[in-house]
């Protein structure tokens, strides 16, 4: 599980689309934690990761990869 879930835009989003449980289960609660982009984009950048920044470094708004 990611340490930092409790603190996560995308985790605490009211979207429970089926793309966005889909995402969580496997970045948030799953083992792919290690390789979540929001989290990577944090540490490279020093600061908050776009809200609509999915864990798979793709746009929850248009499924356009952003990061």
């Amino acid at each position: 599980m990611c340490e930092h879930m409790e603190s996560c835009e995308f985790y605490r989003a009211r979207d429970n689309s089926k793309i966005r449980q889909l995402l969580k289960e496997a970045y948030c609660e799953g083992d792919l934690y290690e390789v979540c982009r929001r989290k990577k984009f944090e540490e490279d950048k020093g600061c908050i990761a776009l809200a609509e920044l999915g864990p798979n470094g793709f746009s929850m708004e248009d499924q356009k990869r952003i990061y």
